[in-house]
């Protein structure tokens, strides 16, 4: 059964946002709700407040002259999204999973489906963190993706989270077509 957030849920998580700034003494002690999520050998965080849903990625239709990270479009509940294979932006041969899921981002009135391997879990990201870390630990064009690039506590052997700027994600220069 796929999941997703309804409308009751995330206006639950606008209200629990809202909350946590009124409150907080200042930056330092505010923090945000994401989503991890591995892609291949790598880990991702989206900010929870941009997610529409979670579910297994849908039956897709290919685009012509599309680059390999863009794995064609979908339909979810009346909207076209593409989907955007992470991995394939810096391994464009890059194998897709065996059971993908798609995470469904949406920024102001733009969409997108991500592609990924396995959902991980929920994570609380201070601010603060997100505002002193460092991006140098990937290079790329994932790095142009990125807020931030953090180590979580909870999660420290397993290596550094990407965490992904959502808006970064609607860039149209990702949605080029291929040059032949």
């Amino acid at each position: 059964m796929p999941l997703s957030f309804s409308a009751e849920e995330l206006a639950q998580l606008e209200r629990r946002a809202r909350r946590v700034s009124l409150t907080a003494k200042g930056e330092v002690d505010v923090s945000d709700q994401y989503l991890m999520f591995r892609r291949a050998q790598t880990r991702y965080a989206v900010a929870a407040s941009d997610l529409r849903g979670v579910r297994p990625l849908p039956p897709l239709t290919r685009l012509p002259w599309c680059g390999p990270h863009l794995l064609g479009v979908a339909n979810i509940e009346g909207h076209t999204l593409g989907a955007l294979d992470l991995e394939r932006l810096e391994r464009p041969t890059a194998a897709l999973p065996t059971s993908p899921w798609s995470l469904w981002v949406a920024v102001e009135k733009q969409s997108v489906l991500l592609v990924a391997d396995e959902v991980l879990n929920v994570l609380d990201i201070a601010r603060a963190t997100l505002l002193h870390a460092v991006k140098g630990a990937f290079a790329g064009r994932l790095t142009a993706l990125a807020h931030s690039i953090i180590q979580p506590p909870s999660q420290s052997a397993e290596g550094p989270l990407l965490v992904l700027e959502s808006r970064l994600l609607m860039n149209p220069q990702l949605y080029q077509p291929v040059q032949r």
